[in-house]
């Protein structure tokens, strides 16, 4: 009996250890105390808990014999839940706004002056919480294309390579009444078994309700694009988990349901500053992570006993990657950071969907989510329908979801003017390249490979130049009522850059983002203005709409429609590209395992690795890489490093900590079993 009271009184003590010296009798922490954290080892280091971050979290912790831990920026999302999951309130009240504290505070410059905001959301599930909810894959093209670009054509990232991954993610649910909007689901080109919702919202606006029929009576297809041809005009599924029509993200589809995860940290409210490096052999080797929780505040660090991955974004990605030494050594070299990998491609690359937005009145009869934005009784009353479970009844309940993907040759409807657009895109690629200022001959050689590529894939298969999308809010000066649509570039030719801004981490970096910096952009835009008042003349959206108000009868020629684009273009909020994943003597940055060239022990998984423009919202496509990437850490994991940093006897204490919980567990098996 005396053995057995002392023995308790051990395992008393054990559980009062710090959270991080003993995980394996812990449950997943979640914390904002940067001491929780410091000076201890973890096998893997993920900076950024958005998309990706946490689908590695997830995936890399269902080993037990590995920790795990996760630097997110931003907070929880508590206060704030609401609004992230509404998915109607996304447009009516966002999270990642300026001047918000759940925003990054990104802008980019382009047009002549024009700054753009590049909303990315400084939270626990990063962009997935805020963003429009639209759940669209590519093409195979578009992938096989990105498979063309690597050595070897590498498979992995061909549409047979990566498709199994994003069934993987998903977990899908078919249309309660597809025939309240025309829609054509095929089941078997969708998971059923994954971790994220994905299913289609049950109230229908009329607007969305006419939209496919009227797209196929323009000639677009109209069947389930989730297999692999994903052109036509559809109504597409959101992340909304059907149960109670909340959205579905990745905190509540990887994180949430892994409470129990003893080997998983998630660090809230700390900003990665610096990746450290031990340079005494050959190729650098990633040790660790610098971070701090404000500008000149205390640095604190954690040891990557095998890798640091970085997930943090188009912007957030390059800057700690140039901050940390890895990037162009003329950039590095102008603010004082010693160059431990000189790679020019960092930050480069960079290209976002352009899109333009226009709108027409409706008519009296027609229910648009304008109501919302005017009628504050009404929106409270809406919200209480949402929360009370009555979905079909509640326009809260509903996201923008219609969408339509439009080939070069359907959107000029001229053969002969299409081919020779395509030989003049061509023939202007060197002029292009030229004007985009390279200095370094793999940027130059790696734009050279993507543009022709993504000319190709234009002239020789459907896939989308241009995407139509349907909006119902459109709120155009007060109007009661109106119906918006825009016309977004899916393959612009345009390339853009992220530097950073100096040496403080928490100082945004540079973006510079060349929109419409092409005449091929301008013309696919252009006639994507054209296209959309041919979809607004086509029954029966047709039967909805009054009149054209913005740009309204006012710009007809090629010349007013330009003007009205240099204005009134935006971004479709789909950066990509600023890591890519290209040969390094194509100006790349990751190989196609996903590690950092010329480095050991780091990789970059998150949508800065995709390298060529895809008709797709990049939320699930980033799933379906974080799913890949962790596959492949697990197969084949650097192998662990020995702590050879002031750090050692944290990690010490860990392993100690470690052996001294599994012998009291099993002690305790025993005296529960009666052994003792």
């Amino acid at each position: 009996m005396a053995f057995k009271a002392a023995f308790r009184t051990a395992l008393i003590l054990a559980l009062s250890l710090p959270v991080l010296a003993n995980p394996l009798l812990t449950r997943r922490k979640i914390t904002t105390n940067p001491d929780d954290v410091h000076g201890i080892a973890f096998d893997y280091v993920i900076v950024g808990g958005g998309a990706a971050g946490l689908v590695l979290a997830n995936r890399l912790s269902e080993d037990d014999n590995r920790t795990v831990l996760v630097i997110e920026a931003g907070d929880d999302g508590e206060a704030v839940m609401e609004r992230i999951l509404v998915p109607a309130l996304t447009y009516l009240n966002g999270v990642a706004v300026p001047n918000s504290p759940n925003d990054w505070g990104y802008w980019a410059s382009s047009l002549g002056g024009r700054w753009f905001h590049q909303p990315r959301a400084k939270i626990l599930g990063g962009s997935t919480a805020v963003n429009a909810l639209y759940m669209v894959r590519a093409s195979k093209e578009e992938h096989d294309a990105w498979a063309s670009l690597l050595p070897n054509a590498d498979q992995d990232w061909s549409w047979d390579g990566l498709y199994p991954y994003m069934l993987k993610t998903e977990n899908f649910s078919p249309p309660v009444d597809a025939s309240l909007t025309g829609t054509i689901v095929n089941e078997s080109y969708h998971g059923h078994d994954g971790p994220v919702h994905v299913s289609y919202p049950q109230y229908t606006y009329q607007s969305a309700a006419a939209w496919t029929p009227t797209l196929a009576n323009l000639g677009l297809k109209t069947t389930d694009p989730q297999g692999g041809q994903g052109w036509g005009g559809f109504i597409t599924p959101n992340s909304i988990d059907p149960r109670d029509g909340t959205r579905s993200y990745s905190k509540t589809a990887y994180l949430d349901p892994v409470v129990n995860r003893r080997n998983l940290v998630i660090l809230l409210q700390s900003q990665a500053t610096k990746i450290t490096f031990d340079t005494s052999g050959t190729v650098p080797r990633a040790t660790g992570v610098d971070f701090a929780q404000r500008t000149n505040g205390t640095i604190y660090h954690v040891d990557a006993a095998s890798e640091v991955i970085v997930a943090g974004g188009v912007f957030g990605t390059p800057q700690l990657l140039q901050l940390s030494g890895i990037g162009p050594k003329p950039l590095l070299d102008s603010w004082g950071i010693p160059t431990v990998v000189d790679l020019p491609g960092v930050g480069e690359h960079f290209q976002d969907h352009v899109l333009v937005s226009m709108t027409w009145t409706a008519t009296n009869t027609t229910v648009t989510g304008d109501l919302l934005w005017q009628n504050t009784t009404f929106a409270a009353d809406q919200l209480k329908l949402f929360h009370d479970g009555k979905l079909s009844q509640s326009l809260m309940s509903a996201p923008n979801n219609g969408i339509g993907y439009v080939s070069l040759k359907q959107l000029f409807d001229n053969d002969t003017y299409t081919a020779q657009f395509i030989q003049e895109m061509r023939t202007n690629m060197t002029a292009v390249i030229n004007n985009q200022g390279f200095t370094d001959d793999t940027l130059r050689a790696g734009y050279e490979l993507t543009y022709s590529t993504e000319v190709d894939e234009l002239a020789n298969s459907d896939v989308g130049a241009i995407e139509l999308l349907l909006s119902s809010f459109g709120s155009w000066n007060g109007v009661n009522r109106t119906i918006a649509m825009q016309a977004a570039i899916q393959h612009p030719m345009s390339r853009g850059s992220v530097k950073i801004n100096g040496t403080d981490p928490f100082k945004t970096p540079i973006i510079v983002a060349n929109y419409l910096n092409t005449d091929s952009d301008w013309a696919i835009l252009r006639a994507g203005v054209k296209y959309l008042r041919k979809v607004a003349a086509t029954q029966p959206l047709a039967s909805l709409i009054v009149e054209e108000v913005r740009p309204g009868p006012g710009a007809q020629t090629d010349e007013q429609i330009d003007a009205f684009l240099y204005e009134a273009a935006s971004t479709q909020y789909h950066p990509a590209s600023t890591s890519s994943m290209l040969p390094l003597e194509k100006g790349g940055v990751v190989d196609p395992s996903l590690r950092v060239y010329n480095t050991l022990g780091l990789r970059v998984i998150d949508s800065s690795v995709i390298p060529i423009g895809m008709c797709a919202h990049l939320m699930g496509p980033t799933y379906a890489i974080a799913e890949k990437g962790a596959v492949m850490i697990k197969a084949n994991p650097v192998p662990n490093r020995i702590p050879h940093s002031n750090l050692e006897s944290g990690s010490e204490r860990t392993t100690v900590s470690n052996t001294l919980v599994l012998f009291l567990t099993s002690l305790l098996a025993l005296t529960v079993s009666g052994m003792l």
